[in-house]
């Protein structure tokens, strides 16, 4: 590639003038354009190896970004794959219960039906006349 070719390529990516092209600057002698050249080029080649090393460093810094990002995800898979087992453990364990329960309640036969009823009117009588007494006790008054 020409000098004249890398000159203007180098411009155009780095918005540089036509105005500081050859063909526009006054006339001067060979030697001093040269000189002029080979600065103009440095300054550029500075300038483009800044920038270059500036989207190293951005590139660098997304991929330890990545990295973490990857670390993060691998600690929250871990995690979430042992909420799922204890979730299925608790899911077995529910259905074993209601499975004992559902034998128990296939389990009907009047005599318990007979004692149950018997219990809950024992309980609300002795419940009923617990208060009535302690109602007179305290308050000295008739239930009348």
């Amino acid at each position: 590639m020409s000098t004249t070719n890398s000159r203007q390529l180098k411009s155009s990516l780095f918005g540089g003038s036509r105005e500081n092209s050859p063909a526009t600057q006054p006339t001067i002698n060979n030697h001093s354009r040269s000189i002029y050249n080979e600065q103009e080029e440095d300054l550029e080649h500075e300038e483009f190896n800044k920038q270059t090393g500036e989207l190293g460093n951005n590139a660098r810094a997304l991929k330890e970004l990545a990295h973490d990002m990857n670390d993060e995800l691998a600690v929250q898979v871990d995690y979430l794959r042992g909420t799922n087992i204890k979730a299925t453990e608790a899911n077995t364990s529910l259905g074993k219960t209601m499975k004992k329960l559902d034998e128990i309640l296939e389990v009907k036969t009047t005599r318990h039906m007979c004692i149950i009823i018997w219990s809950i009117v024992i309980i609300f009588f002795i419940f009923y006349y617990s208060i009535r007494f302690l109602y007179q006790f305290l308050f000295g008054g008739n239930t009348k």
